[in-house]
């Protein structure tokens, strides 16, 4: 078992509750950098969810069973300011929802020179 896959499994074991980094640390026996790093890239496989909420100063990680319609944030930079409610598949089910209704028309060059194109979408 990889350090990331014990890392996960500590979350789905914290439950409801989640588990910030330091409490990670107490857990695994690393420093508070390492267990972070170790979360951040779970998150970023979407295999856990980083809440909006904090404990301790901290960001607090939990798997989807324990998600129940919690407000959780997208991963990377400005990621923490963006609000996502439901499951990562749910999330890509009404992505892939918008894309199927938003119509397909082309646009309509107007001007175009060596620095500008302006153009109109009927």
């Amino acid at each position: 078992m990889s350090l990331q896959e014990e890392a996960i499994e500590a979350v789905n074991q914290a439950g409801f509750r989640g588990l910030t980094s330091d409490e990670l640390s107490l857990i695994m026996g690393f420093n508070v950098h390492r267990c972070g790093s170790l979360l951040s890239k779970a998150h970023k496989d979407k295999s856990i969810y980083r809440l909006g909420a904090k404990r301790g100063g901290q960001k607090i990680y939990i798997v989807e069973q324990f998600l129940n319609g919690k407000t959780h944030q997208a991963y990377g930079f400005g990621g923490s300011k963006i609000k996502l409610r439901g499951t990562w598949a749910e999330l890509a089910q009404k992505t892939n929802t918008v894309q199927d209704e938003l119509p397909m028309e082309t646009s309509i060059v107007l001007f175009k020179d060596d620095h500008f194109t302006l153009t109109w979408r009927p």
